[in-house]
């Protein structure tokens, strides 16, 4: 299972919105995608949406399978 933006997520509740760079701790300057293994889960933070997102993923679980 994907789990996607966990941190900015918690960032948007409290503020009502998530800002980059400062509520996507893992994203490194320059990167729209990052992803790590949590248990038997990924967790993933980026700053990608619709199709481009999408796309990514599918990129993603090419380069994993």
């Amino acid at each position: 299972m994907y789990r996607i933006n966990t941190i900015p997520g918690e960032a948007a509740k409290v503020k009502g919105h998530a800002s980059y760079p400062e509520d996507f701790p893992h994203l490194r300057p320059g990167e729209s995608f990052t992803a790590w293994k949590a248990g038997e889960d990924w967790e993933i933070e980026t700053t990608l949406d619709g199709a481009a997102l999408r796309e990514r993923l599918k990129e993603f679980e090419r380069r994993e399978a």
